[in-house]
């Protein structure tokens, strides 16, 4: 999924403002300096600042994660590799729903070990996952009926 990822902050990368598609903010993205980056992207373009590789390179070379990418370097090739502007919310959904499996996977296996281990009671542990799947549920807005 991180080409995925590196397809639309290449996208909003280019237009600041398509960074308002993507249904989930900065949550969305798994690397975590993708989240950041994202979170830069998303904090110029709600500002009316100029969002563009270059206007970014600062920003890229004093971050040690997207620095260890590559900098500067890394958004340009992160432009390269844009989704078309009409794709972008459906690429950031279907990191979202990448994100929701992923954390409902997680409440599965540490329901798991709690069952096998017995460390709670049956109905606690039941509780928590439910409320893991609610959670996600939620985190993924209305669903069209």
């Amino acid at each position: 999924m991180v080409e995925a990822e590196q397809m639309v902050l290449g996208a909003c990368l280019l237009k600041g403002a398509r960074a308002f598609e993507v249904r989930g903010g900065a949550d969305v993205f798994m690397d975590p300096a993708h989240r950041d980056l994202f979170g830069e992207i998303l904090r110029r373009a709600k500002c009316n600042e100029l969002v563009s590789p270059v206007a970014l390179a600062s920003w890229a070379d004093a971050h040690p994660g997207v620095q260890q990418l590559g900098g500067r370097a890394y958004l340009a090739r992160l432009a390269g590799a844009a989704v078309s502007p009409r794709d972008v919310a459906a690429y950031a959904d279907l990191l979202a729903e990448q994100q929701n499996k992923a954390a409902i996977l997680d409440a599965v296996q540490r329901a798991q070990a709690a069952i096998l281990s017995d460390s709670a009671p049956l109905s606690q542990v039941a509780g928590e996952l439910e409320a893991a799947v609610v959670a996600r549920e939620l985190a993924s807005g209305p669903k069209p009926v």
